[in-house]
This record gives C-alpha cells, sequence and structure tokens, in this order.
C-alpha cells in the first residue's frame, strides 16, 4: 500500500479508545507520547517520513465523572463502556469541538473557574484539561489539545520529516465567536514551517 501511496493521512486522534491497563479514568485524547510511538511504528515498517501526514484533533473529549467525584477533582473515574472487547474505552465520554470547550470555560463564572481549578494541563501527555459541574452537581471532566500541545506536535513532525501535518476538523474552530483562540490554533502551523527554516539556516 505504502509504494502506490503518495501520502498517509496519520490519524492521530481517538488513540485513548481503549484503555487495557490502571484505573478506568477519563484522558486524552492524543497523548504526546502515543503520537510518537505511532509514527515509529509506520517508520519501523520502511514507510518513507516523507508520506506520512500527520492528523491532530482540533475536538476534545467530555466525560461524566462517577457519582462523589469532586469538582476540583484531577482524576476523572468514567463508567466502563465496553468497545471492542475492552471495558474501559473513550466511549464514556462524547466528542465535543475545541470552540464547544471554549464556550464552557467562557460561561463558567469567577467562583466556578477557581472551584473547579480552571484549565490545567497534564505534561507527559502533553493535554489539557479542565472540570465543569452541572447544575444537577455532575462533574465533567474535559480533554482537549490546545495551541501548545499542538505546536509541540507540528515542531517534533517536522523534526523527523514528516510531509506534512492537518487538523481534523476545520470546523471545530469558530473565529468570529473566538478570534484569539482560533488564530493561535492556526499558528501552530508555524511550528511545522519555522523548525524546518531553522535547520536550514544550521545547515548553511
Amino acid at each position: 500500500l505504502a509504494r502506490a501511496s503518495d501520502y498517509f493521512y496519520v490519524m492521530d486522534y481517538d488513540t485513548q479508545s481503549q484503555i487495557f491497563s490502571g484505573p478506568c479514568i477519563a484522558s486524552a485524547n492524543a497523548p504526546f507520547a502515543g503520537m510518537i510511538r505511532g509514527i515509529q511504528r509506520y517508520l519501523q515498517l520502511g514507510i518513507e517520513a516523507q508520506k506520512l501526514i500527520l492528523g491532530v484533533p482540533w475536538y476534545g473529549y467530555r466525560y461524566p465523572c462517577l457519582k462523589g467525584t469532586k469538582g476540583n477533582a484531577e482524576f476523572c473515574r468514567i463508567k466502563e463502556v465496553p468497545f471492542r472487547g475492552v471495558n474501559c474505552t473513550d466511549a464514556a465520554g462524547i466528542e465535543v469541538p475545541f470552540s464547544t470547550i471554549l464556550s464552557v470555560l467562557q460561561n463558567m463564572t469567577a467562583k466556578e473557574d477557581h472551584l473547579t481549578g480552571g484549565i490545567r494541563r497534564d505534561e507527559y501527555m502533553n493535554a489539557a484539561f479542565m472540570n465543569h459541574v452541572s447544575k444537577n452537581g455532575t462533574v465533567y471532566q474535559y480533554w482537549f489539545d490546545d495551541d501548545k500541545s499542538i505546536r509541540d506536535k507540528f515542531a517534533w513532525a517536522k523534526s523527523v520529516g514528516l510531509g506534512g501535518v492537518g487538523p481534523y476538523t476545520f470546523d471545530d474552530l469558530n473565529p468570529i465567536q473566538f478570534p484569539d483562540e482560533s488564530k493561535a490554533m492556526w499558528s501552530a502551523f508555524d511550528a511545522f514551517r519555522d523548525v524546518g527554516e531553522s535547520m536550514k539556516l544550521k545547515m548553511a
């Protein structure tokens, strides 16, 4: 297939679909380390790096935490929802566009933001997450890629010689309602270009 194809669009999203070990908790949609392992597997098969296009998510996941979870909890235990023979999966949550996540954040009061901890980061997975408490008291945890995590992924993609990068999907942003945040997400593409330019400068 690789010999007959010009490019492969590698979907680096929903990579947490099935959780085989550890507690059943909400987690990142596309952890940074998982992206690296996935691309390396393609390269180990002998597929040229230039044929690979790294696709990243412009959406996240919303998980309802189990009853008793505190509003500022770091870990959100989720209901086991089987998928393809695995009990703990991302089927416990739903996909939400980046613009929807921003809307939830925008509508939170300063008190709510303080009580839930606001936007936080998991440095190992290089992903953002936040909690939101609904009117009925249910705690929801959102996991998503932001401009920082995507910028880092694009820089890595360029450093290993991938052929390109791209988002899924374009309409998950709302540049009219959130112009600054949308611009930041688009500007993450600069990392793919800038790394290449800096490498050329070093070679000159």
